[in-house]
């Protein structure tokens, strides 16, 4: 069965499989995020792509922009309800999935994972429990955080700012910092070989693996996402620059414009200098999984690298993104050298370099 049958047989009400469900509407949700987790051994690959959904099936309630706030929060914790009961509530579920139909809107794809995340909800009540008791903790700690945030988009017709860069991080832990210990709790739950020393070592750095990621994400999507009402970019770093709601893309404003990115990156390049403590501890018998946290980080720092002094930051029609090439260079080179501690900091450091160079050019 493609995806294409499972939305047939979904339409004509047809009994669907439930792993077929969640492993076709996985790649559908996260094209670049399911080419990574492929790489993963099993069963640790099916417990991150089950939690993956879970942080979409939030995320696709908390990104509706037609929901009023209250109810955003409403949804999510019914959400949240689901995946921290002791035993399973299915009138809590049917309340939920009637709401989410009668009232969240969204491109197709999240939509058909909402309406039929009975699915997934599923799957994850036959993890063990010690698997479930990971997710849930921070499944739970993403959508109290999702909710907390939501609650400041107020009007659809304003611009929403962040407070402060503590304001900015605070959100970025909710929404991906908490992603990074959940992994790293499944990764500890499915490796013997990561001791309890090297557990605690990882843990606290698990924070600033899903920072760097999410606030680089940030970066190169700051000007999309302030057109559709959001920006992540921090207001007291905002007002110090003189920078406003309407100042920001003026090419006017564009010298403190770069000041302000440029202090997002620095700020995003120390997050990724910890994600690459956290890859490097990785025991070399956990290969795979270095793989899996090697590939994002090792994009990260180039996209950093790319966007820092680019006039791009501040055009819609042409985003900072590294080209297919640096891609594929990318991908050869983590999979012939992960082995390596050495190797990967290198090429790390070496495209830290260029970026550092690049943000003295620009302060000069």
């Amino acid at each position: 069965m493609d995806f294409n049958t499972l939305e047939q047989h979904l339409q004509q009400n047809k009994e669907v499989d439930k792993y077929v469900f969640c492993k076709l509407i996985f790649p559908q949700v996260s094209r670049t995020f399911a080419v990574n987790v492929v790489r993963l051994p099993q069963p640790l690959q099916f417990e991150v792509l089950i939690a993956y959904l879970l942080c979409r099936i939030a995320d696709t309630i908390e990104d509706n922009a037609d929901l009023p706030a209250i109810r955003k929060k409403e949804l999510l914790d019914d959400f949240s309800k689901l995946v921290t009961v002791a035993n399973w509530q299915e009138s809590i579920y049917s309340k939920f999935e009637k709401d989410c139909r009668k009232e969240v809107l969204g491109n197709e794809v999240d939509i058909t994972l909402l309406h039929y995340s009975l699915y997934v909800l599923q799957c994850f009540w036959e993890f063990s429990e010690t698997v479930r008791s990971n997710i849930r903790k921070w499944v739970n700690e993403m959508t109290k955080g999702m909710g907390e945030y939501s609650a400041r988009k107020l009007q659809k017709s304003s611009v929403t700012f962040l407070q402060s860069v503590e304001d900015l991080e605070t959100y970025c832990y909710y929404v991906a910092g908490t992603v990074g210990h959940l992994l790293n709790g499944l990764f500890a739950n499915h490796y013997s070989c990561i001791s309890k020393k090297k557990y605690a070592f990882m843990e606290k750095k698990a924070t600033s693996f899903g920072l760097g990621l999410q606030l680089t994400n940030i970066i190169k999507d700051s000007v999309v996402d302030y057109q559709r009402g959001w920006c992540y970019l921090p207001g007291d770093l905002l007002a110090e620059l003189s920078l406003t709601d309407g100042n920001l893309l003026k090419k006017s404003s564009r010298e403190n414009a770069y000041k302000l990115m440029n202090t997002i990156i620095e700020r995003a390049k120390s997050h990724l200098d910890n994600a690459l403590l956290y890859s490097c501890a990785l025991p070399k018998r956990a290969l795979k999984a270095r793989v899996f946290c090697f590939l994002p980080l090792m994009m990260a720092i180039k996209t950093l690298e790319q966007a820092t002094a680019n006039e791009q930051l501040f055009d819609k029609d042409n985003p900072v993104k590294i080209s297919r090439n640096e891609v594929i260079a990318i991908v050869k080179y983590t999979r012939l050298n992960v082995w390596s501690n050495f190797r990967m900091a290198q090429w790390y450091r070496r495209v830290e370099k260029s970026l550092m160079a690049k943000l003295a050019k620009s302060y000069s």
